[in-house]
C-alpha cells in the first residue's frame, strides 16, 4: 500500500505541477498529522529527482547537457497504459533555436525542445557558436 500511495502521489504532483517547495510542505504535513511517517521528508527522493547533471564536452567549444529524455519516454508510456495510443505510436515534436547568452559575449545556447502530447522536455546545448 505504502509504494502505491507514493507512486500515486508522485504522479499527480508531477501531473499537477506542484512546485517542490509546496510539495515539501505537503509531505511534512502528511507525515505529521497525516499518520504517514513511511513517506519521505523531500519531494526529490520521491520524485526520484537526480542528484548529479552529466554534461559532455561537444568539440573545442561546446557542452551537451541532456535533462533525461529516455528517462522522460519511459515514464511518459509507463504512464500511457492509460491513454489511447493510436496505432501504439506517439507523436514527437522538436524545435531547436539559437539564443545569446549575453550581450557582453558572442556565447549562444541552443535548447532543443521536444513534446509529447503536451509534456515538454528540454535538452540544452551550449557553444561558442553555431558551427
Amino acid at each position: 500500500m505504502s509504494n502505491i500511495f507514493k507512486s500515486h502521489l508522485a504522479s499527480w504532483a508531477t501531473k499537477e505541477n506542484i512546485t517542490l517547495k509546496a510539495m515539501d510542505g505537503l509531505l511534512k504535513i502528511l507525515k505529521r498529522h497525516g499518520g504517514l511517517e513511511y513517506l519521505p521528508s523531500s519531494s526529490r527522493t520521491l520524485l526520484k529527482t537526480p542528484r548529479t547533471t552529466y554534461i559532455k564536452s561537444v568539440g573545442a567549444e561546446g557542452s551537451y547537457w541532456h535533462y533525461g529524455l529516455e528517462l522522460g519516454l519511459f515514464t511518459f508510456l509507463e504512464r500511457s497504459k492509460s491513454y489511447h495510443l493510436e496505432n501504439e505510436s506517439i507523436n514527437l515534436m522538436f524545435n531547436i533555436d539559437g539564443l545569446p547568452l549575453s550581450r557582453s559575449s558572442y556565447n549562444e545556447i541552443w535548447p532543443i525542445l521536444g513534446s509529447i502530447f503536451k509534456i515538454n522536455y528540454v535538452f540544452i546545448f551550449y557553444s561558442m557558436s553555431c558551427i
